[in-house]
């Protein structure tokens, strides 16, 4: 197995296992990251855009904000196979998976289980999507 595309299995399931456990504060993080880590090998595999070239267009086109690159590809890959309401959900599945994460990184507010259920909901829709689209 790719080692991108393992690294975001294993993060799907550090994040049902630290929910499992009762590790709230924990969960959202590799739950958005497990998407991320899989938009970007899709993105390569489907789209035919090496990591190097990636990398590239990041810095170039993105100011270095590999998410917002990634997210975009995604985006336009779903638009272009299913047109722009499939793409809205997309974005805003994937914007409220980030609010969360950042929410759960940065904020002193308390993450509980309704949240990290629903952080991981959100999460498997996402990969499902991102696997049946690109």
């Amino acid at each position: 197995m790719p080692v991108l595309l393992n690294k975001s299995a294993l993060n799907l399931n550090a994040a049902q296992y630290l929910c499992k456990e009762g590790h709230f504060a924990t969960v959202c993080h590799p739950a958005y990251y497990s998407c991320l880590q899989l938009m970007k090998f899709k993105v390569k595999d489907k789209l035919k855009i090496g990591y190097e070239q990636q990398a590239s267009e990041i810095s170039q086109f993105y100011r270095g904000n590999s998410h917002v690159y990634l997210i975009s590809k995604v985006k336009e890959e779903i638009n272009r196979k299913k047109g722009k309401r499939e793409a809205d959900v997309f974005i805003k599945d994937i914007r409220k998976l980030k609010e969360l994460r950042e929410e759960s990184d940065y904020s002193d507010i308390q993450i509980d289980r309704t949240t990290c259920e629903l952080v991981i909901r959100i999460a498997i829709d996402l990969r499902t999507t991102i696997n049946r689209e690109l």
